[in-house]
């Protein structure tokens, strides 16, 4: 589900490279990541992991353990944007769906987190969908989440001040909330619903051309 809404409130943008998270998230800090792109890791909902950081590129991994890919094409029980529904020349869309399906698992068909981050790789530039489709570090708790049978459902609101054209341009910031329940078994929620606020950054090269990712801040 896809809720877009334009806020009165600022929020400071980033440009990095792509950090993804959730969290509950009040009046939001300035970013200090300048990493390569990351998967969040932070405390999954229904776990007490301590929250950590992990970046999907080839060099920050080296010597950490990573993930492997989920096998099979099924899909997750949290609902996803679909990819040929979504209006791909509409920057405030094309962030929307990319949050949405980063923040979506589900431990009956994922191994980690970094398989909802590589089913998001259809919204992302090229180079950095490369980068995601490589070994990946699996993020803190799952163990404990897929003993529940754990998978989310995440609503997106689009937050971003009034004034640029989300359709007009060759780059473009958007600015998200999402709100992410963890369910367990039976559709019996783990915890309370936590919300995130998010920067995304968006590129393409010709106004005809499709926008995709090259950033996300999460606060």
């Amino acid at each position: 589900m896809v809720i877009t809404k334009t806020s009165a409130a600022s929020a400071v943008l980033a440009v990095a490279l792509l950090t993804t998270g959730c969290g509950t998230s009040s009046a939001p800090p300035a970013p200090t990541s300048t990493a390569a792109p990351t998967t969040s890791s932070s405390s999954p909902r229904g776990t007490t992991a301590a929250k950590t950081s992990t970046t999907a590129s080839a060099t920050s991994t080296e010597g950490r353990p990573t993930a492997k890919p989920a096998k099979g094409t099924s899909t997750p029980r949290g609902p996803l944007p679909k990819t040929d529904s979504v209006n791909d020349r509409n920057a405030a869309a094309v962030a929307a769906a990319y949050v949405q399906t980063v923040e979506t698992i589900d431990t009956r068909i994922d191994n980690s987190r970094s398989d909802a981050q590589r089913r998001a790789a259809h919204w992302l530039t090229p180079d950095l969908a490369k980068e995601v489709a490589k070994g990946l570090p699996g993020g803190a708790g799952w163990a404990a989440l897929a003993k529940k049978s754990a998978w989310t459902k995440a609503t997106v609101t689009d937050v971003t001040p009034s004034g640029a054209d989300p359709t007009k341009g060759l780059t473009a910031d958007r600015v998200v909330q999402v709100e992410v329940t963890t369910y367990g078994r039976s559709r019996k929620p783990i915890g309370k619903p936590t919300t995130s606020t998010m920067t995304v950054a968006l590129q393409r090269t010709t106004e005809s051309k499709p926008w995709r990712v090259t950033d996300m801040q999460t606060y």
